[in-house]
């Protein structure tokens, strides 16, 4: 009797761990998440706030008062004659990611999206460690910049705010503030221009100041975006301020003949070396 009941307890252990495994495969199979629905509302209501007149175009006078090459920049990467787009929607798959220095190497895809009336960036990572999804959501909205990690589809792993990651949120919409120029105009952004092809970029927003330096090839490609304004977490926490450099190359047009950048790298400038933590390709843009 006691060898029958001692079969039954583990069978039915045997049964509950296999119980607990599907379901955690299943949970892990299916696409719904907590924290990629949240990015979705956030789009939806952005996008719902965002308002596109298709007759509204670009015109040259629009760019009169901005450094020469901003307005080459505009003319030649085919943006004269469009419509003032509100939002820009980048895709990138299978991009190269590191985290940190003696991080480990993952693959990840990254969909972001960058709306022109106000500053407001949303960004989904989404990745798997040892087969268990991971997802992270870095976003600026209403003047504040965060980063959440999730792991699994429930268990955060870290939920980065503060007046650190806002600044550094805000530097990096700024960065990219030329892809979608009706930011350029509906936001107070001050443009000094340091040479032909150098031109710093001032944004103050909410009470935060950032800066960074564009700079552009011959045929007024913008290649670079170099700033003081962001700073890296260590493993203990603390945040030290290094130098960062958002990279472009391969421009190419899309079915409207806006030329847009096919090849991002974002780079940490540490004194001794710099360090590519996002080596990714555009698979696909959007305006809207």
């Amino acid at each position: 009797m006691r060898i029958r009941r001692s079969q039954t307890v583990a069978l039915t252990v045997v049964v509950i761990i296999a119980a607990f495994v599907g379901a955690v495969a299943v949970w892990f199979a299916v696409p719904y998440s907590p924290l990629r629905s949240e990015f979705s509302r956030d789009v939806e209501w952005a996008q719902a706030a965002a308002y596109t007149d298709s007759a509204d175009v670009f015109v040259e006078e629009d760019f009169a008062a901005f450094p020469a090459a901003i307005q080459n920049n505009i003319q030649r990467n085919g943006y004269i004659g469009t419509p003032k787009y509100s939002w820009v929607h980048l895709e990138f798959e299978d991009v190269d990611f590191r985290q940190g220095k003696d991080g480990r190497k993952l693959k990840i895809d990254y969909d972001q999206y960058n709306f022109a009336a106000e500053p407001r960036r949303l960004a989904l990572v989404e990745s798997a460690v040892a087969g268990v999804p991971f997802q992270g959501y870095d976003y600026f909205a209403d003047g504040k910049g965060g980063m959440k990690g999730v792991i699994g589809k429930a268990v955060t792993l870290f939920d980065e705010r503060g007046p650190e990651m806002d600044k550094a949120a805000l530097v990096t919409y700024l960065a990219e503030s030329l892809f979608i120029p009706q930011s350029l105009l509906r936001n107070d952004i001050e443009f000094t221009e340091l040479s032909e092809r150098e031109v710093e970029a001032t944004f103050t927003y909410e009470g935060i100041t950032v800066s960074g330096v564009f700079t552009f090839n011959e045929a007024y490609e913008m290649v670079e975006f170099r700033t003081h304004d962001r700073a890296v977490a260590g493993e203990d926490g603390t945040m030290t301020q290094v130098d960062w450099t958002a990279r472009c190359a391969d421009y190419l047009p899309d079915a409207h003949g806006i030329r847009l950048p096919r090849t991002f790298q974002a780079v940490w400038n540490y004194p001794e070396q710099d360090l590519v933590y996002f080596d990714g390709a555009i698979s696909r843009a959007t305006f809207g």
